[in-house]
């Protein structure tokens, strides 16, 4: 079972590291700058990171580095809590929670996803298996199938529970998708012409208190929120 994602502490003479690369530019930047529609946080990882750590971390497959167009910008703790942001570690959301690159296809939702079973498709695949190096998701599309724009979840899963939703069929499988969704953290995700726009990690205890959907549309509405203050705010406050 999946636990809950705790945040941690992290001190005033911590550094932060972010990963940028002008081969998938977010909103024109090679580093995002704030968080985007439906985000609530920008992810950094702790520590003065080099650029072929913050590569490797990205995309797990990538053995030999940072290629030519990727960087690295690092921001001490107390500089970013000095400029009135919260800067707070989660432990728990690396294992629990899929990774997500902007500009992917949400049922394939980063460079390193590979598919593992698909249980639905409409026109493309809308609730199947995929793997991010050792690790199982199960992915669902649970609003919008026909628009422009729609929503999806994400949810981790054991190998034993992953062959039991191979195994399901029917009433079965959308009985054991849902036992999932609602019992561990998720990870909501908005797509805007079959593509990632943007991701909200969504908390067990939310999911529990208020339903999958009403949880995952709640913090993707608080994601745009906070992308509309904090919008550009960064930019000024890291080293390159």
């Amino acid at each position: 079972m999946a636990g809950e994602i705790v945040p941690e502490a992290i001190g005033d003479d911590e550094w932060l590291s972010q990963y940028g690369t002008i081969h998938k530019p977010i909103a024109g930047k090679p580093f995002k700058c704030c968080p985007t529609f439906g985000q609530t946080d920008i992810s950094m990882m702790r520590g003065r990171r080099t650029v072929d750590e913050m590569a490797r971390s990205v995309n797990r497959k990538r053995s030999d580095g940072a290629i030519p167009g990727e960087g690295v910008r690092r921001v001490l703790a107390s500089t970013l809590r000095d400029a009135g942001f919260l800067a707070t570690g989660r432990r728990g959301a690396l294992n629990d929670l899929i990774e997500i690159t902007i500009g992917a296809r949400p049922w394939l939702p980063s460079d390193g996803t590979e598919s593992v079973a698909e249980f639905d498709r409409y026109d493309f695949p809308t609730c199947g298996l995929v793997r991010q190096g050792d690790d199982l998701f199960i992915f669902d599309c649970v609003e919008g199938h026909l628009m422009e724009g729609n929503v999806w979840m994400y949810a981790r899963v054991s190998p034993e529970e992953a062959r039991e939703l191979q195994a399901a069929t029917g009433e079965d499988l959308v009985r054991a998708i849902d036992a999932v969704f609602e019992s561990r953290p998720l990870m909501g995700v908005l797509a805007i012409n079959g593509r990632v726009r943007s991701g909200s990690p969504v908390t067990a205890q939310s999911v529990a208190e208020k339903g999958v959907e009403q949880a995952l549309l709640d913090e993707l509405d608080k994601g745009r929120a906070v992308a509309k203050k904090t919008a550009g705010a960064l930019k000024h406050l890291v080293d390159v």
